[in-house]
């Protein structure tokens, strides 16, 4: 568990493109892919600003939840607004399974759901790693070569040598183990005679000295020898390319089980199936649940009218005999509490507890509320709800949706590091 919330929590380069958590602490550098984290003791996180928008809020109440000792704990799964898998990719081996996801630009994941809202199909993406200032190119289907960066240059001190400056390593490569399994055998080799390391937490920056004159050709003086051969040599032989490919895409879908996916079009298209028939639940919920409120004014708006108009007279009366006139007058139980009961009951299979008190939102009423302006603050309460139902007719899951897409992008606009939204 704490090793899956470091995880969550970690942002740099190569780690996850938006981190649901906020890492409070040291929780790690590319140095060493985030094995450089401090103890969790000594670490704290929160939630990223960002996560509620990517997970609503509104979902809560659609979502199924698991059970514990019959007590309600956290949803199967979570249903976001746009597929998290494709935003921070994934990559593990199991028995007889193994996945690798790549890692997208969640601004043209967005761009790509927006386009299937409108019936269109998802356009191709590049795998996209933030604040990698290094290049990604297609070099057949499904495959990708993640190329670093590196700079010839002339030494200063020695005219005998050139100088290479290397300031970004391909995803996956760690400072630390490129330091170990390349530059340590380069330099043993004799291939290059020194190095400098002068890295920051999230930027790479090796200065090499590579003789002139070396027979390999890296630095040849040769004129049969092009510049851009020397430069392939020289990026060959400080591996600074690299190919992944999408080939063993395998995820758990909705129903709990193992699927292998071809291409990242097919992910978007069950993930767009499932969020698109979350947000009609979700729909269908909040016109119930305004249909309850509205039940509700109507029934307490009723209630204080009749009882400033004497229709009905509860002046010692039993609370048993009041609430037998509320029956034959058409008033209705608790219309809130028995859309709870109907939630839990469609969210766990589980049966809520019916309130004794049925009629507890009319009769507990304070006696101040029992006057003619509370009769209006009501009715216009009332009214009001009656404007929000008519609303909800025209809009439909495609408006819900964009609309969270829109508020999602706006938000992270307020943060610089997630700027690239």
């Amino acid at each position: 568990l704490v090793n899956t919330i470091v995880r969550l929590a970690q942002d740099f380069v190569g780690a996850n493109n938006l981190n649901l958590l906020l890492p409070i602490g040291q929780f790690g550098t590319r140095s060493t892919g985030g094995e450089d984290c401090a103890s969790a003791r000594y670490i704290y996180t929160a939630l990223n600003p960002l996560t509620r928008w990517i997970f609503p809020r509104a979902d809560d109440s659609v979502l199924k939840y698991l059970e514990e000792d019959n007590v309600r704990i956290e949803p199967q799964w979570y249903c976001p607004v746009i597929p998290m898998i494709l935003v921070n990719g994934c990559e593990g081996i199991g028995t007889g399974w193994c996945t690798k996801v790549l890692p997208y630009n969640p601004k043209e994941i967005i761009r790509n759901v927006l386009r299937m809202i409108d019936g269109k199909s998802p356009q191709k993406m590049l795998p996209f790693y933030r604040n990698f200032t290094g290049t990604v190119r297609e070099t057949s289907d499904r495959k990708f070569e993640i190329s670093g960066v590196c700079t010839l240059k002339s030494s200063r001190r020695n005219a005998r040598s050139l100088q290479v400056e290397v300031s970004e390593l391909p995803v996956g490569i760690w400072t630390q183990k490129y330091k170990e399994k390349v530059l340590d055998v380069l330099s043993r080799n004799n291939i290059i005679t020194n190095y400098k390391e002068l890295h920051t937490e999230d930027s790479v920056k090796f200065l090499l000295e590579i003789p002139k004159g070396t027979p390999n050709g890296l630095c040849s003086n040769n004129a049969a020898v092009s510049a851009d051969e020397r430069k392939q040599k020289l990026r060959k032989a400080l591996k600074l390319d690299s190919v992944v490919g999408t080939s063993t895409m395998v995820l758990f879908d909705e129903r709990n089980t193992l699927r292998k996916f071809d291409a990242i079009e097919e992910i978007f298209e069950v993930f767009f199936e499932v969020r698109r028939r979350k947000y009609i639940e979700r729909r269908e919920h909040q016109k119930r649940q305004l249909q309850a409120k509205l039940r509700f004014f109507e029934n307490q708006y009723r209630f204080v009218e009749m009882l400033l108009n004497r229709e009905l007279i509860i002046e010692g009366k039993s609370r048993q005999h009041i609430e037998e006139a509320l029956r034959s007058r058409n008033f209705e139980s608790d219309p809130l509490h028995t859309q709870q009961d109907d939630d839990v009951n469609n969210n766990n299979g589980g049966g809520g507890n019916k309130s004794s008190a049925e009629f507890g939102y009319l009769l507990d009423m304070p006696l101040i509320r029992l006057t003619s302006e509370e009769a209006k603050s009501l009715c216009e309460r009332r009214d009001s709800k009656r404007v929000e139902m008519d609303q909800l007719e025209h809009i439909d899951w495609k408006i819900m949706w964009r609309d969270d897409l829109q508020n999602l992008l706006a938000v992270s606009g307020c943060f610089v590091k997630w700027s690239f939204l």
